[in-house]
C-alpha cells in the first residue's frame, strides 16, 4: 500500500505546483499543507489532514492568512454530507484525489482568490450610527429606492440591488446606503421573527435578537455580502438560518 504522502505527491502535487502552491514545512505527522503567496500580501493554504481516530480517512481544508480560522472544506463544493474522505487502497485514493483535483480547479482556487481580499468591515462608529434610529433609516431606504417591507418574501431583491449599487460605485462602499439597507433588512427580521434591535457586545455591532434569544448581526452580514456577493455562504438569505 502506497503511503498517503507518496500518493498525494503522485496524483495531486503537480496540479498544486501548476497553480503556484508549494508544500510548507511539516508541523505534525498527520497533515500536509500547501501554500501560495497571493499579490505579495496574503497566503493561501490547501491543507490535507489525516484523521487521528478514523482509519484511512482525511479531510481537505482551504483558508487564507487573513483569517486562518475561516476555513472551507473542499467537500462543501459537493453534495457530500461528510467532510471526511475514506480510502481503502491506492486505487480508491487515486480516484479521490482525481475528484479533489477537479474541485480545486473548478471551485477551490477561485474561492481562495476571492477570500484573499478582506471583507468590508464597518468600524464601531458606523455600527453605532445604525442603532440611533433604525426605523427611520428603514423608511428612508423605502422612499429612496422603492422597496416595501410588507412586500418582501426573502432577500433576493435586496441582493440584486446591492450588486447593482456595488458596480455603480466601483466597489467603493456607500455607507449611508448600506446603513439604510441594513436597517431595512433588520426591520424585516423584527417583523417576521418578533425581534428587537440590540447591541452585540461580542462583536461591537448592531444585531436583531428574537424572543427566543437567537441573534443575527445584520450590518455585518450586509457589508460582508457587499464585499463578496459571489460567495453563496455570504447570501443574505443565510440570515434566516439564524432563527
Amino acid at each position: 500500500m502506497i503511503s498517503f504522502r507518496m500518493a498525494l505527491k503522485k496524483y495531486l502535487e503537480n496540479t498544486l505546483h501548476q497553480h503556484g502552491f508549494s508544500i510548507e514545512p511539516k508541523t505534525d505527522s498527520v497533515s500536509w499543507v500547501y501554500s501560495k503567496l497571493f499579490n505579495d500580501k496574503v497566503k493561501q493554504f490547501v491543507s490535507f489532514q489525516k484523521s487521528n481516530h478514523m482509519y484511512q480517512a482525511f479531510k481537505v481544508e482551504l483558508y487564507t492568512s487573513i483569517n486562518i480560522f475561516d476555513k472551507r472544506q473542499i467537500s462543501s463544493f459537493t453534495r457530500r454530507m461528510d467532510h471526511w474522505w475514506y480510502y481503502s487502497d491506492e486505487a480508491s485514493l487515486s480516484g479521490i484525489f482525481s475528484e479533489i483535483e477537479e474541485l480545486l480547479v473548478i471551485y477551490g482556487f477561485s474561492w481562495l482568490e476571492i477570500k484573499s481580499t478582506p471583507d468590508l468591515t464597518p468600524d464601531i462608529s458606523i455600527n453605532k450610527q445604525l442603532m440611533i434610529d433604525p426605523y427611520h433609516r428603514m423608511r428612508a431606504f423605502e422612499q429612496e429606492y422603492g422597496f416595501k417591507l410588507e412586500q418582501m418574501d426573502d432577500f433576493k431583491e435586496i441582493e440584486n440591488f446591492l450588486i447593482i449599487k456595488k458596480k455603480e460605485k466601483n466597489d467603493a462602499p456607500d455607507w449611508e446606503m448600506l446603513l439604510n439597507a441594513s436597517a431595512f433588512v433588520g426591520e424585516w427580521l423584527c417583523n417576521k421573527y418578533q425581534g428587537e434591535w440590540v447591541w452585540n457586545d461580542d462583536y461591537d455591532t448592531p444585531a436583531i435578537r428574537t424572543s427566543r434569544g437567537k441573534m443575527c448581526n445584520v450590518l455585518m452580514r450586509v457589508t460582508r455580502y457587499w464585499s463578496k456577493p459571489q460567495l453563496p455562504e455570504y447570501s443574505l438569505d443565510n440570515m434566516l438560518k439564524c432563527f
